[in-house]
């Protein structure tokens, strides 16, 4: 806990210490009479922005993937709902252990284990 606590002590003296030297570089700047925004707010702001931008762009590329995905699901549910109508058709003895089997391969595939047994 100690450790942690020193950690976390460190890491906000170092940003601290970074941020002054960020508000330093502007300040020199503006005494030799360049035009600047380099202050510790505009870096503080662009970090979020670009946050925000990434959250954006990931939450799009997710959306993207699960709508991409989901005719594939789709056709894959029908093709086992068929699948068990045919096992259905199977005589008793061997519609147990085709159902099991079923169970089986679309649990390891990462499908629903929805069987009739």
């Amino acid at each position: 806990m100690i450790k942690l606590k020193a950690l976390t002590t460190n890491k906000d003296a170092m940003a601290q210490h970074l941020l002054s030297q960020v508000d330093n570089i502007g300040l020199t700047l503006n005494q030799l009479g360049i035009k600047n925004n380099i202050n510790r707010h505009a870096l503080v702001s662009q970090a979020w922005v670009q946050k925000h931008r990434i959250e954006g762009e990931l939450a799009r590329l997710d959306l993207l993937v699960h709508t991409s995905l989901r005719p594939l699901i789709k056709a894959r549910k029908k093709i086992d709902q068929t699948i068990d109508t045919a096992i259905d058709y199977l005589p008793q003895s061997l519609a147990k252990r085709a159902h099991k089997t079923h169970s089986t391969l679309m649990r390891m595939s990462g499908g629903s284990t929805s069987s009739n047994t």
